[in-house]
Formats: structure tokens, sequence, C-alpha cells
């Protein structure tokens, strides 16, 4: 969604383009649990953010970024290549394919989620 609103576009379903080398990004675990594994981009906000360069995640989706927005860059890729974390500097936000607050064991999921929390109250609404 929020790639959209910057003008880039998304893969409806990947599992109609799909040739078979898509990953499961909608698995039938529980929520608690990684079920890939993310590549980080270096010096992104997630990097930064979490301090890792791999990231186990447990995303839920069938839709994808396929054309970025304007301003956007990816910040990580899961092995197929989908898109699995977007950022935009201006604003500054980030995006991501997965679901942090469900992983309450996992010490990158708890970092990036208090990281959100702390950030949206650090806003100013006002100047938006």
């Amino acid at each position: 969604m929020l790639n959209v609103a910057c003008g880039g576009t998304i893969h409806q379903d990947l599992y109609s383009i799909a040739d078979g080398s898509f990953l499961q990004h909608n698995p039938k675990r529980s929520r608690e649990e990684a079920h890939h594994v993310v590549d980080v981009v270096s010096g992104s906000f997630l990097e930064k953010r979490t301090g890792c360069t791999s990231l186990p995640v447990n995303s839920f989706h069938h839709q994808a970024v396929h054309r970025l927005g304007d301003g956007t860059r990816v910040s990580a890729t899961s092995s197929d290549g989908v898109v699995e974390t977007i950022e935009r500097k201006a604003s500054p936000w980030y995006s991501v394919q997965w679901h942090p607050e469900t992983m309450v064991n996992c010490l990158h999921s708890s970092t990036l989620f208090a990281a959100f929390i702390k950030h949206t109250k650090e806003l100013n609404y006002d100047t938006y």
C-alpha cells in the first residue's frame, strides 16, 4: 500500500505469475515462527535498527512490490527475489512484509517493533 501511494506498483498475486520458484509467503504455520530468511541491504534502515545482514521472518502475503515508488528503495529481499522491505528516507518511513509484532521471542523482531513505536512517538504530525 505504501509503495503504491508513492507511485509504485505491486504484483497482485505472486502465485498467479509464478513459475514455481517463489517461496511460500503464506504458509500454514504459527505466526510466532519464522518461515524464511530475508537478506538485508547494507546501510538500510533495517540494518541500522537490527544490526543484521539477514533475518528470519514470518511473512504472510500473496502480493509484493513490483516497481518501486518515487523516493523508495529496497531494504530486504527473500531468496526468491521478492521485496520484503522498503524504506523512504524523505519521510522517513519503512515497511515490512512480515509481522515482527507476533515474533515476540525473537530479538530482532522485538528490536524492530520497539524502534517503530519509539519513532512514531517522536514524529511531529503537524509537519505532515
